[in-house]
């Protein structure tokens, strides 16, 4: 509906600000949809995600059942972190997953 893809893009403006955290590397920043991956310099996926969802923030991490993919895009070695939005986020839940992101500490 148009009212979902308004959220979503309300929302995918909101989730570039991970774009801007130094440790952080968006694999294809330019995609419209509401799903991002990312990998963090400093963590695996597994502890992004483990870190994460001690926050009470759901994501996964891993290859996502596309090892083609991630080879592709130089993530096969370890895989990445997705994170998905839908009609049920809202924009805080947005700010909240960057701002953990952000704050992760090696």
């Amino acid at each position: 509906s148009r009212a979902e893809q308004e959220m979503i893009t309300t929302d995918r403006a909101e989730l570039e600000a991970i774009q801007r955290i130094p440790e952080v590397s968006v694999h294809d920043p330019s995609h419209e949809g509401s799903v991002i991956l990312f990998s963090h310099k400093n963590f695996s996926p597994e502890a992004v995600a483990a870190n994460l969802s001690a926050q009470g923030i759901c994501v996964r991490a891993g290859y996502h059942c596309c090892a083609l993919g991630h080879k592709r895009i130089g993530t096969l070695k370890e895989g990445a972190i997705r994170a998905s939005f839908g009609v049920f986020n809202s924009s805080d839940d947005v700010r909240r997953l960057c701002e953990a992101v952000s704050t992760l500490k090696q």
